[in-house]
């Protein structure tokens, strides 16, 4: 029977993360799911029952998130999520390499986290998956202009309107067109206008090249109105040795929307990873 363990990680300004990890045979990797915003690990429900026995499972909530303790507004940012995660590695497995799996703005604190630790990364983590993720930039992606004007835009947004607005007339209609609104409820929406705005503008391009022959795999939406094909693409491509794979029809919530697909992915890597520790 599998076993089951709830923990507590405290980050560096003492925030307190809701863990939870599930037990596998011995062998097994070790796998550490990273959500997106307005999310909590409840996100990899169908991942978790279709991986259970074949990897330990290590799953959280962000701060602000879930069953975690609430943010100071200062800390809602990529880099403060990025030492989160740092935590949460070092906390629930310590022993070995473990595999990180990213969605959306997951992935780009797992880079961040590579920005941060560098040579140090490969210490801690065997290797990457990230789901419908870019490590920069997504306003540029939803407002589907250039970097520049993406930024000069949100900048007079921010000037000219009080949050409450700027949540209404900007967040809003971009969670109801990617599918989040049913997942509101999650999360404060104070705390889902910060971190929209922290994965706006952050850029952890420079994590990247910690991933280059590391068998990272990408996978991405045919039709992800978020996160581009054409920017996970690009992407992948600046990753040497990377596995690229798109969900036909797959928009930005693959995980739950094309649960099947994306498991089978997730099985089919695991093996391999298994494999290679033998």
């Amino acid at each position: 029977m599998t076993n089951h363990e709830n923990l507590r990680a405290v980050t560096d300004d003492g925030v307190a993360l809701h863990v939870e990890v599930q037990e596998a045979e011995p062998d097994a990797p070790t796998v550490v799911f990273v959500t997106g915003v307005n999310t909590t690990l409840r996100f990899w429900r169908r991942q978790r029952g279709e991986l259970t026995g074949r990897a330990r499972m290590v799953l959280y909530d962000h701060r602000g998130h879930g069953g975690s303790g609430q943010t100071e507004p200062g800390a809602a940012t990529i880099a403060q999520l990025a030492r989160d995660l740092h935590v949460v590695i070092t906390t629930a497995a310590p022993d070995e390499p473990v595999v990180l799996v990213g969605h959306s703005m997951g992935g780009m604190v797992i880079t961040a986290l590579a920005e941060q630790l560098r040579e140090g990364f490969h210490d801690l983590v065997r290797s990457v998956v990230l789901i419908n993720s870019v490590p920069n930039g997504l306003a540029q992606h939803w407002m589907k202009i250039s970097e520049a004007a993406a930024r000069r835009t949100v900048q007079v947004v921010r000037k000219v309107l009080p949050a409450a607005r700027r949540t209404s007339l900007a967040l809003t209609p971009l969670l109801r067109r990617a599918g989040l609104v049913r997942l509101l409820p999650e999360v404060p929406s104070e705390v889902t206008e910060a971190f929209m705005a922290a994965a706006s503008f952050a850029d952890h391009r420079a994590g990247l090249e910690r991933f280059h022959d590391r068998n990272t795999l990408v996978i991405a939406g045919e039709r992800d109105n978020w996160v581009p094909l054409v920017a996970t693409t690009a992407m992948a491509r600046t990753i040497r040795g990377a596995t690229f794979v798109v969900i036909p029809g797959g928009g930005h919530l693959t995980p739950v929307r094309n649960p099947e697909l994306v498991s089978a992915h997730l099985r089919s890597y695991l093996d391999s990873v298994t494999a290679d520790r033998r």
